[in-house]
């Protein structure tokens, strides 16, 4: 090859003569390779899913912190579990400031009933009671005795009185007085039961009746022979106020805002409220507003100045058998008001 300084061939392969005795072989260019393979890190909770990822890709559980590799374009293989062995207890924290108290629980159920207790009077257990006790018309000595009967004064004497009539029941003792006794308290109650007891001599004496279907109380006294009428000591079952029943279709209540014509009783005070209308015009006297009921009515006429739309007012009457009416009201044609509020009376009927 004497001669030449560069030799280049049809395929890229050259070949130079450098001097010196060097010969210089050029191969050119090679063939490209196929592509290289990425290898790619994902993560996730729990296993993979077959469509995630590409061979040759690792995945990461970072719940159970298996580690898989993806071997077929479906499928992962598990490889390792990289978790390590459980780590040594910490120290105990500091205890953390007192929460809010929680609300009350639901009451327990009640619990049994405890044994009973000494007998006071004949049991084991001395009587701290001292002196005389009044029973049977004798002194019984509290200290000596083996038992003490019920005295007489608190005894049942007759489910009915005398006659039926309670001005009869004299003795003293209990009484039931039914819806046809005479001189029973009333009230608007049928059923009492009635204690008599003598007040320091046999004229005197004092009825407490007790309704048998609502909680009034009724008292009355008998001096020198003669019988008081029935007064009402308590009422405790009206609480609220109960409208009223109007006599005619020409009353009716104002409405909103303005109160309801009602009633109402305190112990025995009776009290009225409400303001009412009368459409037919003219003369009111001729029909009562309404009327109370047994129990709430006075011993006798009361009146009341009125209110009404009309500048002079009038007056309002109660009678003893409970209508409510304005005798001298007569106001012009058309709608007009009276106030029944500030009526307030005992009741004795």
């Amino acid at each position: 090859m004497n001669g030449f300084s560069k030799v280049r061939w049809g395929d890229g392969l050259t070949v130079t003569d450098e001097g010196g005795g060097v010969i210089r072989v050029d191969a050119g260019a090679g063939v490209p390779g196929p592509p290289g393979q990425v290898e790619e890190w994902l993560s996730g909770v729990g296993a993979p899913a077959s469509g995630t990822g590409s061979v040759g890709d690792w995945y990461l559980d970072t719940v159970s912190a298996n580690v898989y590799e993806k071997t077929t374009a479906s499928a992962w293989t598990l490889r390792a579990n990289i978790r390590g062995a459980d780590g040594a207890m910490g120290a105990t924290g500091p205890t953390g400031p007192t929460g809010p108290q929680g609300a009350a629980g639901p009451q327990g159920p009640t619990g049994p009933a405890g044994p009973a207790g000494p007998n006071l009077i004949n049991g084991s257990t001395p009587t701290p009671l001292t002196g005389l006790l009044r029973g049977n018309g004798t002194d019984i000595d509290v200290a000596s005795a083996a038992d003490i009967p019920l005295p007489d004064r608190l005894a049942a004497v007759s489910l009915i009185p005398p006659g039926n009539d309670l001005n009869s029941a004299t003795a003293n003792g209990w009484y039931q007085c039914s819806p046809s006794t005479a001189n029973s308290p009333g009230f608007g109650d049928s059923w009492w039961a009635v204690l008599t007891a003598t007040v320091n001599v046999a004229t005197n004496l004092r009825q407490l009746a007790f309704s048998y279907s609502s909680d009034r109380i009724a008292v009355r006294r008998r001096a020198d022979s003669t019988w008081g009428p029935w007064q009402l000591m308590a009422a405790l079952d009206d609480p609220a106020w109960t409208p009223v029943v109007f006599s005619a279709p020409a009353w009716s209540n104002l409405g909103a805002p303005y109160a309801t014509a009602a009633h109402r009783k305190a112990g025995n005070l009776v009290m009225l409220q409400g303001i009412v209308n009368w459409t037919s015009g003219g003369a009111a006297a001729s029909t009562s507003i309404c009327t109370l009921p047994a129990g709430y009515r006075p011993g006798a006429i009361v009146a009341f100045n009125a209110v009404t739309d009309t500048a002079a007012g009038t007056v309002m009457f109660v009678s003893p058998a409970g209508a409510v009416y304005c005798p001298a009201w007569a106001p012009a044609a058309g709608t007009h008001w009276v106030s029944l509020s500030g009526a307030t009376f005992y009741a004795e009927a």
